[in-house]
């Protein structure tokens, strides 16, 4: 193996370290309080935007960065989880695969256009042949390569392969939140479709690679223990609590229980007509707050169950301090970098 792509510099030491900070997730996860509010910084090195990178060049690049700034891991306060990433297509991996066409200026943010633009009907909607699928297998190759050059010493987050609702909306825009008001069945047929195509492509990362330290896409941005998932929940903001459970709670229940026991579901607008849903599901471990999402922290908090916490991405009408406040550090994880532990209150 090239001295290049080696991970030999992951020693000991650092992977204790990272093991340690993991473990006070998982204590969360069972409902048993850590003595300290665990704190994050994310820092994972996500692959090129650029299809034209040579992914060779790439992984050393970032292997070298992370052989260079080897220290920052080892802190025992802030968790920096050392990882890398193949979230080329952001938020639209599964949406490209199924037909999206996908683009980017440089290293701006991704954009796609919808089917529906394109003039697809829903009903006409069909899964893809993921064995015939370039950008799928681009990626499963990609996935390949760095667990083998690597010899699977480094986390690796897989791309994005969506939830339902959220690929459905990419896919088909507001026609298919009209859908599922007026042709529930229709929208129940598109969804099965997307669903089975989503859970295929996480079946196929996860089994490419068995044993590997692989992860969800975003999990090191959100913060989960090894054997978890996470789920973006954007877009149930869009829709009422009775459709959740009609349509969506069966399929999120299955994501997150494929190849995980449970997981993480982010949140970044208004989403309280989830709250019993979400509490009622044992499969739902934590729920990440940003942004407007912020703004519910109490609401949210006060009704998780012993087993479940928040984890808090701080905004300025939701510092690190009102959490405290509000929570005593209690069921909180908060994504800040700090020198001195946060006792609980």
């Amino acid at each position: 193996m090239s001295q290049s792509l080696s991970a030999s510099f992951l020693t000991d030491d650092v992977s204790e370290v990272q093991r340690q900070h993991e473990l006070q997730f998982e204590r969360l996860c069972r409902g048993d309080q850590p003595a300290h509010v665990p704190t994050f910084a994310s820092d994972v090195l996500g692959l090129p935007r650029d299809e034209s990178r040579d992914v060779d060049a790439w992984l050393g690049e970032k292997l070298l960065h992370l052989r260079e700034n080897i220290e920052r891991y080892k802190d025992p306060v802030t968790w920096r989880p050392f990882a890398l990433s193949l979230g080329r297509y952001d938020l639209h991996f599964a949406s490209a695969v199924m037909g999206c066409p996908v683009f980017r200026n440089g290293d701006g943010p991704v954009w796609w256009t919808s089917l529906s633009k394109l003039g697809m009907r829903m009903e006409d909607f069909r899964s893809p042949d993921l064995d015939e699928n370039a950008i799928f297998q681009e990626m499963l190759g990609i996935l390949k390569f760095v667990v083998e050059a690597t010899e699977g010493t480094v986390p690796v987050e897989i791309p994005y392969v969506s939830e339902p609702l959220v690929a459905a909306v990419d896919m088909f825009s507001e026609d298919f939140l009209a859908c599922l008001a007026q042709e529930p069945e229709l929208a129940g047929q598109v969804l099965d479709r997307i669903s089975a195509t989503i859970l295929e492509m996480r079946h196929r990362f996860f089994e490419a690679v068995p044993g590997a330290p692989v992860y969800a896409h975003g999990f090191f941005s959100r913060m989960m223990p090894r054997g978890y998932t996470l789920l973006y929940g954007c877009t149930t903001q869009l829709i009422s609590g009775d459709m959740y459970g009609q349509h969506i709670r069966c399929r999120d229940v299955d994501l997150f229980t494929c190849h995980a026991r449970g997981g993480c579901i982010h949140l970044c607008g208004r989403h309280t007509q989830h709250i019993d849903a979400w509490r009622d599901m044992p499969e739902v471990k934590s729920l990440q707050l940003n942004d407007a999402a912020n703004d519910d922290l109490e609401e949210y908090w006060s009704n998780l169950r012993p087993d479940q916490f928040v984890i808090l991405v701080p905004s300025e009408r939701m510092t690190a301090e009102n959490a405290l406040e509000v929570t005593g550090g209690r069921q909180l994880v908060i994504n800040m970098t700090t020198e001195k532990r946060i006792p609980v209150q």
